[in-house]
């Protein structure tokens, strides 16, 4: 047997957020739902900027990685000798 659920898509975690700073803004009706959407339409690109910059800044790091750990505590070699 199979189970199709819909799937509750929510394009905005913060949209609790987004709309108490626009109430606190003072928008209300019309244009507090126009600007939200306007608003809800910005996250999703710039978490995706954010992912990609930190994706970034990891391949670098790890490109330059250097394993300090024998350094500091001595390899297996040493504790053996």
């Amino acid at each position: 047997m199979l189970i199709f659920l819909p799937v509750k898509r929510q394009d905005s975690v913060f949209a609790e957020e987004i709309l108490a700073d626009l109430i606190q803004q003072g928008y209300t009706g019309e244009t507090l739902l126009a600007e939200f959407k306007k608003i809800n339409r910005q996250i999703r690109p710039a978490v995706e900027q954010i992912i990609r910059e930190a994706d970034a800044l990891a391949k670098v790091a790890s490109e330059n990685y250097r394993d300090l750990t024998d350094e500091i505590f001595g390899s297996d070699d040493e504790v053996e000798a």
